[in-house]
C-alpha cells in the first residue's frame, strides 16, 4: 500500500500509535482538544455576562465567534507550552 514491508511497519505502529518518542500522542491530542473546549466555553461565559454585546444577531454572532476563536488559540499556546511537541530526538 504504502510500500512497507510487514516488518517495517510493525517497527511503524507503536510510534504511530502512542510510542513514539516517548510521548503519549493520544494524551497529549486530548490535553489540546480540552483546552480548545476550555477556551470555546470563555466565550460562551462572556456572552453570559456582556449580552448587551453579544446579542442574537448575526453581528453578535460574529463577535462571539471571534472571542471564541481568540480564546480557544490562547489556551492552545498555554497548552503547547506546557506540553510541547517533541524535537524529533528519541529518548534513550
Amino acid at each position: 500500500m504504502l510500500g512497507l514491508t510487514e516488518a517495517s511497519a510493525r517497527k511503524l505502529v507503536p510510534f504511530v500509535f502512542g510510542g513514539g518518542f516517548g510521548m503519549n500522542w493520544q494524551l497529549w491530542a486530548k490535553g489540546l482538544g480540552a483546552a480548545v473546549i476550555g477556551g470555546s466555553a470563555s466565550a460562551l461565559a462572556a456572552a453570559l455576562s456582556a449580552p448587551d454585546v453579544f446579542t442574537a444577531t448575526e453581528q453578535g454572532a460574529v463577535r462571539l465567534l471571534k472571542v471564541g476563536l481568540v480564546a480557544a488559540v490562547l489556551n492552545a499556546a498555554a497548552y503547547l507550552k506546557q506540553s510541547p511537541l517533541p524535537d524529533g530526538t528519541a529518548k534513550k
